[in-house]
């Protein structure tokens, strides 16, 4: 396939999963081909064909509301007519569900690109979103790693991890690092880039990168990046959840991409 196409197997893989997780399966099963082959590591999970494909793909009613952590795609193969597209990202359940899940996935999808139209002939997903059967004990299956994103919750929740701003118009600030999307230095001074505003705080830049957790990563000179709350990583930069994109020093991308692998290490198991 020409370049052009194979970004845009890559972007449709990415879009196809968030799309499904948000509990929309249509375009998954649009863009299946007559003859995809789905297969996973349950038991059952071996489909062929669209039709039955396409019932597996909308049993939807035991699935919590979830968004994807961490996502990195990329084309591994790709010759005339043909391109591969394998990928990882942790499954988290959404904040105000019932149960609180974590799990970490592998997928690979093939495409196929036929008569202006590119569709999946192959999905492989590495394991299903464990949910605990009645009776069962926790942690069991994938609870482990549920229990590792459980406890990192508790933590901001009960406010283990917070820091301590004085903002430029004189008041101080006492912000929860889960809030903070990511900090730069403005001068002398520092923004703290958060959910919903951005504080110009007087705390110097090298004094406010010390106040930040385990979970921030200097991804180039006078900026540090809440790794948790990147959505997807590209080469040269990072995307974050609510959509900025933020470039990476080249020098650095590396060490990011292992930061990214140490944060999710609990999930891995």
């Amino acid at each position: 396939m020409k370049y052009e196409q194979q970004m845009e197997c890559r972007r449709l893989t990415q879009w196809l999963l968030e799309e499904w997780w948000n509990k929309n399966p249509q375009p998954f099963i649009e863009a299946m081909d007559e003859d995809i082959m789905w297969i996973a590591s349950g038991r059952e999970e071996y489909y062929y064909g669209k039709e039955e494909c396409s019932k597996h793909c909308t049993r939807l009613e035991d699935l919590p509301s979830v968004y994807l952590q961490g996502q990195e795609y990329s084309v591994v193969f790709s010759d005339r007519n043909t391109c591969v597209v394998a990928g990882r990202y942790v499954a988290h359940t959404a904040e105000g569900e019932a149960m609180v899940l974590s799990e970490t996935q592998r997928v690979t999808f093939v495409w196929k690109a036929w008569k202006d139209r590119l569709s999946i002939v192959h999905l492989h997903l590495s394991n299903a979103l464990h949910i605990l059967e009645d009776g069962e004990d926790f942690p069991r299956k994938a609870g482990l790693e549920t229990a590792a994103y459980l406890e990192r919750l508790l933590d901001d929740w009960l406010g283990k991890e917070k820091m301590v701003v004085m903002g430029t118009e004189r008041r101080e600030y006492v912000i929860p690092m889960m809030d903070i999307l990511y900090v730069e230095a403005d001068g002398e001074y520092s923004r703290i880039h958060m959910l919903q505003k951005t504080i110009s705080s007087t705390t110097g830049f090298k004094e406010a990168a010390q106040q930040l957790s385990r979970d921030f990563f200097q991804i180039r000179r006078g900026v540090m990046v809440n790794v948790v709350h990147v959505r997807v990583v590209e080469p040269g930069q990072v995307i974050l959840f609510e959509g900025t994109k933020l470039p990476v020093a080249r020098r650095r991308m590396t060490a990011f991409r292992e930061r990214l692998r140490e944060t999710y290490k609990p999930f891995n198991g």
